[in-house]
């Protein structure tokens, strides 16, 4: 299912990047999820998630991404301030 996402919550700090951030909120009945399970839904072809880019107005899709030996979600090729992920509201 695709489902869009709407607010994220953020761990400790630095929040200088995507993988800051521990939860994200989907439209629908799935609610408030952890990043893991996420993760998990999105590398099995259960759901995927996106963001609206509110330049563009397109759907921009959340990528599984790692960076040492942790996976984190983003939505784009680089890890920016600017990712339209963590640019959204915390919940």
């Amino acid at each position: 299912m695709s489902r869009q996402v709407t607010c994220i919550k953020k761990g400790s700090p630095p929040y200088n990047d995507c993988a800051c951030i521990t939860h994200i909120g989907a439209w629908g009945d799935l609610g408030v999820i952890a990043r893991e399970d996420a993760i998990r839904r999105i590398e099995r072809g259960i759901d995927t998630f996106w963001v609206l880019d509110p330049e563009t107005g397109v759907p921009a899709e959340l990528q599984v991404a790692v960076k040492g030996n942790i996976k984190y979600l983003r939505t784009r090729d680089f890890d920016t301030v600017s990712d339209n992920l963590i640019s959204l509201p915390e919940y």
